[in-house]
């Protein structure tokens, strides 16, 4: 193993290091900056008897259920405007109910579901003004069977906007961090443990090295919120637990056989020995915390034998890995003993750094397993008779996509040169990629992301009728090589048919979940744009990468300037890709609301989509009327589920709360985009074209264009749609109600265009 492994290693850690740190200062930045707007509350009672809430075992015969009480004067309320917000963070307890001036504002967890690890999460509560008095009384009702009480930030109150963003970092920090740190560790050891599998890699020592990562990096449980766990929370615990010290074993197994150390193996079988302890007489959280904390002194005598020992054998050999292993060690070692003794000394009210520990540990012994791995292979690669077989491979699937039936990249190439060379041809490249293909693979799973490929490729060829010119680029790309004079057809008409057709496929559409599936395009030409076949590939995937990054579902033409705007637009853009993918989950969550209509706002943003194509509105219209019918039922998130799914007729008084739905929708998606056409299909979308509408009774014209086209499609697909109260209609009888409300509910020449589109499907 080379010494520059070790550079990399050191340039991750730094990295997370660096990551963490800037967190943590930028939170503790923002708290302080804004003090004078910040209520801290640091003076409590707890069951009426003085106490600062700070993190705290309670007594195993005590009563579980615990009031913990703070007075705030309406003279500390001044620093604040409007509404304020409480924060609370890694605040401990099975469940919390919090009241402010004897009204519930809201709760965490729940008393009648087990949830584990609440803890370590950060909340918020808004404090309505209304609710202000001269003398105020925050309540937290609290039940718990270990401890109470919240650890190093305090709990306080600010205005909306500061405690919006320090619930952010805080979350991130305390939560989302734990997440990503858990996922990356399951995922990087998972690959390396199918890796060893799938080669039948004979070296068992390196073998348990991703085993022990993927044990321990399942403990990283322990610090983040189990929603609805199968166990009981002391019996998750001890798993939990116990998953720590295996993880310690199989490496101490490991390190044993790769240094013959039997110090090492002799901690492991003491470790094993406790752990078995712990499991049977731990009878209580308290138990098990008293039994862990001092197990976890012989895990820390067994870290330092790992460091000892590797560091030793690197002074012999001087070998890189012995001296990432050493290295790691300590960095494992210092953050668990902060961990081990903040519990026996301070109850854990300090910030909890092992984690960390853990990832810069983890990160070493997943580097070196892998460069292991590469070094094996390197070995097997070398051998003839295996180069042999992979040449016999490679001939096979030299021509063809196993796939598709299309022709692949290789050959996409050598046909492109041959045209040039013997036709001399003009020729135009349309490269094809669509949409936020990976989203639908992680939604449907591959196999449906793999029917869809295959479906696109389908459709492609019923446009250009010729397999000879349509390649499978890549994992989800697509290029055609097209003769752009023959007849009329220019490579834009051919691009717009094969677009305008994925939209239109319901079955493709079906497959792909709640994200409405589309494409971009890219046309590059030969040899005006350039005449090197790669350099023309590339323009043309700039092209469509141009495509993308503006709104995605659309053809664009390279030219000298889509360069300089790739550049002088790459934070607008990013900003609009991080939206549409945000907007993307709001429309998810807004369907969950009424199970009956499924992916209704996916599918009035794609009907909403076939109209604007047809009426061949502007690129802006278009990117507005697509995410206004993702976002068109917004405001239904306001209202109570029983309104929404009831069965039966709803009262005048549910249906005026119905017919609120779209001036919540608007002021809330003023706060999310600024764009007027946006908020006007939230807004609007239930004005009638006769004036009888509302939220605002607008009539004819002066109801936007972009309004009326989401009024239709939202209109024909919930007549379409199951309801709890009645069948869906068919699409004929659907299509007949549009027509027989023209100029009284709906824009007649908006449901003209619309039936002429669903005609042709």
């Amino acid at each position: 193993m080379k010494k520059k492994f070790f550079n990399i290693y050191i340039l991750i850690i730094i990295i997370i290091f660096s990551i963490i740190l800037t967190g943590l200062l930028y939170t503790k930045y923002i708290i302080k900056e804004n003090g004078d707007n910040i209520i801290f509350l640091e003076n409590f009672t707890v069951n009426d008897e003085k106490n600062d809430f700070g993190e705290q075992k309670i007594v195993i015969d005590e009563n579980n259920f615990f009031k913990c009480e703070t007075i705030i004067s309406k003279k500390m309320f001044n620093k604040i405007d409007g509404d304020a917000l409480l924060i609370v963070s890694r605040i401990r307890g099975s469940w919390h109910k919090v009241y402010f001036n004897n009204k519930l504002i809201g709760m965490i967890g729940d008393d009648k579901y087990e949830r584990v690890n609440l803890w370590n999460n950060v909340y918020k509560f808004v404090i309505s003004e209304k609710l202000i008095e001269n003398e105020n009384s925050l309540v937290f009702y609290t039940y718990s069977e270990y401890k109470i009480g919240h650890g190093n930030i305090p709990i306080f109150i600010s205005d909306t906007r500061i405690g919006t963003e320090i619930f952010y970092l805080l979350r991130t920090i305390y939560s989302n961090l734990y997440i990503f740190f858990l996922s990356i560790l399951l995922a990087m050891s998972s690959m390396e443990i199918m890796m060893f599998i799938i080669t039948k890699m004979n070296n068992k020592i390196v073998f348990l090295f991703p085993v022990s990562i993927f044990i321990i990096s399942i403990y990283i449980l322990d610090y983040i919120v189990v929603p609805h766990p199968f166990l009981s929370d002391l019996l998750f615990k001890k798993i939990v637990l116990s998953l720590l010290y295996i993880s310690s074993i199989v490496m101490s197994i490991a390190l044993s056989k790769l240094y013959k150390s039997k110090i090492i193996l002799n901690i492991a079988k003491i470790i094993g020995i406790c752990v078995i302890i712990m499991f049977i007489l731990s009878s209580n959280l308290i138990e098990l915390s008293y039994y862990s904390t001092r197990l976890n002194l012989v895990l820390l005598l067994s870290v330092i034998s790992w460091i000892i020992v590797s560091f030793r054998n690197y002074r012999l050999y001087k070998k890189t890995q012995d001296y990432m292993i050493c290295f790691s060690g300590l960095l494992l070692l210092g953050p668990s003993i902060h961990d081990t003794f903040s519990l026996l000394l301070f109850d854990g009210k300090l910030m909890r750094l092992g984690v960390y520990g853990i990832v810069f540990y983890s990160v070493a012994i997943l580097l070196i397993t892998l460069i292991n791995y590469i070094d094996y292979q390197n070995l097997i690669y070398s051998e003839k008779k295996i180069i042999e077989v992979e040449k016999e491979r490679l001939k096979k699937a030299l021509i063809l996509d196993e796939l598709t039936g299309l022709y692949n990249h290789r050959h996409f190439y050598e046909a492109f040169s041959n045209r040039i060379k013997v036709k001399n041809e003009n020729i135009d490249i349309i490269f094809i990629d669509i949409d936020k293909f990976r989203p639908i693979n992680d939604l449907v799973g591959y196999e449906i992301g793999d029917e869809i490929i295959k479906g696109i490729s389908n459709e492609i060829l019923n446009v250009v009728k010729d397999k000879e010119a349509v390649y499978r680029f890549g994992g989800e790309e697509f290029v055609i090589i097209y003769n752009n004079i023959i007849g009329n057809i220019t490579s834009n008409d051919i691009a717009e048919q094969i677009r305008r057709k994925i939209i239109a496929n319901e079955e493709l559409q079906n497959l792909s979940g709640y994200l409405p599936l589309t494409l971009s395009i890219g046309i590059a030409s030969y040899p005006k744009d350039s005449i090197d076949p790669k350099l023309v590939v590339s323009k043309a995937e700039k092209a469509m990468i141009f495509a993308k990054l503006n709104g995605r579902n659309k053809v664009s033409i390279y030219d000298s300037n889509i360069e300089l705007q790739l550049e002088d637009d790459s934070q607008t853009n990013y900003r609009n890709q991080v939206l549409i993918k945000s907007i993307y989950n709001l429309a998810s969550a807004i369907d969950l609301k009424d199970t009956y209509t499924g992916y209704h706002s996916a599918e009035v943003s794609r009907f909403a989509m076939m109209i604007a194509d047809e009426l061949k509105l502007s690129d802006e219209k278009k990117y507005a009327i697509r995410l206004g019918g993702l976002l068109h039922d917004i405001g239904k998130l306001s209202i109570s589920d029983t309104i929404i799914r009831k069965k039966g007729k709803l009262t005048d008084e549910e249906y005026s709360i119905i017919k609120e739905h779209p001036k919540t929708g608007s002021d809330i998606t003023c706060k999310i985009v600024d764009n007027n056409d946006i908020i006007a299909c939230v807004r609007s979308h239930h004005e009638r074209y006769d004036g009888a509408g509302y939220p605002d009774g607008l009539k004819g014209e002066e109801i936007p264009i972009v309004a009326r086209i989401t009024c239709v499609a939202d209109s024909y697909h919930a007549m379409i749609s199951k309801r709890s109260y009645r069948e869906g209609m068919s699409k004929e009888k659907a299509l007949f109600e549009l027509e027989n409300n023209k100029d009284t509910q709906f824009d007649s020449k908006i449901v003209d265009v619309f039936i002429s589109v669903m005609k042709d499907i």
